[in-house]
């Protein structure tokens, strides 16, 4: 993780710094949202690290709703490698199968009643 915060290619896309600009003091000042898009996926995969909790899965997920919220939507699609892990990772037994049906069938209540009430 220090090797990827430390390198060039972190540098030069969190400050936005090119060889044609001529101020790159001024450059490195804007705010990017795909900078913070990059910092908060990458901490949100730090997260993902730790051993499996309902703490961890919370830290993940809001982390990444708030990226998604706050700078770039699209950042959303980087949560969906992240939720297949926490189903797989589980051991699938009979309790475990009835959560996941369950928080399954509120999602998708949640999704029509958005849809519904949109249209």
């Amino acid at each position: 993780m220090f090797l990827l915060a430390a390198s060039a290619g972190m540098f030069v896309a969190s400050t936005g710094i090119s060889s044609l600009c001529l101020t790159p003091i001024l450059t490195s000042l804007a705010y990017l949202p795909s900078t913070f898009a990059m910092y908060g996926i990458t901490l949100s995969h730090a997260f993902a690290l730790k051993p499996s909790s309902q703490e961890r899965t919370i830290h993940v997920f809001a982390t990444v709703g708030v990226v998604s919220l706050i700078s770039w939507p699209f950042a959303l699609a980087l949560a969906f490698p992240l939720a297949i892990h926490d189903l797989i990772e589980p051991p699938l037994n009979k309790a475990n199968l009835w959560r996941l049906f369950e928080d399954m069938l509120r999602a998708a209540i949640t999704i029509l009643l958005s849809l519904v009430l949109q249209s």
